[in-house]
């Protein structure tokens, strides 16, 4: 398709024919192409074609110039093909919408701004969980955003994570690292909602988890908030993409359980939050620090370590590993639940700066649980 641009006419003449008509000498032409790109610079452009024919000025009949209240003279662009954002006002615009984030996603469920600037989003409660709701236009999908803050639905829309560079992070599941346009650091996991786990069920433990399946997205934050409340930490909830295309699931590999489970739980569409066919991705936090802590200084960053990687390197030993392993089966059991299929690389240790092993006051490495799938309520 073609496409036509239409502006508004701007009554006047370009520097070029003003200097040729004797209006302007050379050196005021001059002048003002390199004032009118500085004034560009200064709000953040650039133009890469920059020449005089693209500024017009009003001269009057006398042959003055037509000037602002303050002594500028009036003059105006109006060639936008080749203008583009200076790489110096693209980093400050990261950095603020970075840190913007970071203190909202702090306060995500202490704000009431419900309806107030977003008709087009909802806020919604799963499994006693707040999200901001919204269908994502450019992929006909949908969208749960974790707290009450509509400013952070933006974030996580796919066109931000979606098509970036990304790090396969698991062996065994589609799991990635990405940092999305905006500067945010986070990991994105396809669901496996639907599929029956690959298990024996002739082995007790194996049997355990094909009886309980996949737990949902929604089901995943919801232990991970709740964990959280509890005191026993785990990385950080974010969001719940369902996509816009198609997916079946094959008959041998289906498992209903939780669409049956989910049935009552419905979008403000009045839609099932769950569908058969559709993939749904959870988007968490990439652990680099409290929330807490990067709100309020941006920096000093965590990096974290599997308890299963943290003992193949020595920064624990073998006893230290299985100790940890018992410690999160003892925690969990504490709030009546239980990892079905608890393994070192469900947890996750933190370094600091400097690459030391965080502990807490009773000398035990820190510890957060980074995966949900087979995590199961004790009733």
């Amino acid at each position: 398709r073609s496409y036509a641009v239409i502006y508004e006419w701007i009554e006047g003449m370009d520097v070029n024919q003003a200097c040729e008509v004797g209006i302007l000498d050379d050196k005021y032409l001059e002048e003002l192409t390199i004032n009118t790109e500085n004034k560009i610079k200064r709000n953040g452009f650039i133009v890469r074609d920059r020449k005089p024919s693209d500024i017009i000025i009003r001269p009057k009949e006398d042959k003055t110039l037509t000037k602002y209240k303050e002594g500028d003279v009036l003059h105006a662009l109006i060639d936008f093909e080749l203008l583009e954002r200076t790489p110096e006002y693209n980093k400050a615009v990261k950095e603020s919408k970075r840190a913007n984030y970071l203190k909202r996603q702090r306060d995500r469920f202490n704000i009431e701004s419900e309806g107030k600037y977003h008709p087009h989003l909802k806020h919604v409660k799963i499994f006693d969980v707040d999200y901001i709701y919204g269908n994502v236009q450019s992929t006909k999908g949908r969208l749960w955003v974790v707290g009450k803050d509509p400013y952070l639905f933006d974030y996580f829309l796919p066109e931000c994570w979606e098509n970036v560079q990304r790090t396969k992070i698991s062996t065994y599941n589609e799991m990635y690292y990405i940092v999305t346009k905006d500067g945010i650091h986070v990991v994105w996991k396809v669901s496996r909602v639907g599929l029956q786990p690959d298990m024996d069920i002739f082995k007790d433990d194996e049997r355990k988890i094909l009886e309980h399946g996949y737990n949902s997205p929604f089901e995943e934050m919801s232990i991970a908030i709740e964990l959280n409340k509890k005191g026993i930490g785990t990385i950080y909830p974010r969001a719940i993409y369902m996509t816009g295309n198609k997916s079946l699931i094959s008959n041998n590999l289906y498992d209903e359980s939780r669409y049956e489970s989910h049935k009552k739980n419905k979008t403000p569409d009045a839609d099932p939050v769950l569908t058969k066919d559709r993939d749904y991705i959870t988007i968490w936090g990439y652990w680099n620090g409290p929330d807490e802590k990067l709100a309020s200084k941006d920096g000093d960053y965590y990096e974290g370590i599997s308890a299963l990687r943290a003992c193949r390197e020595g920064i624990i030993t073998q006893q230290e590993y299985m100790a940890l392993l018992q410690t999160v089966k003892d925690k969990l059991a504490t709030v009546q639940i239980e990892d079905l299929n608890l393994r070192g690389n469900h947890i996750l240790l933190s370094l600091d700066c400097t690459g030391k092993l965080l502990k807490d006051k009773d000398h035990i490495p820190e510890m957060r649980i980074c995966n949900f799938e087979f995590l199961k309520r004790i009733v």
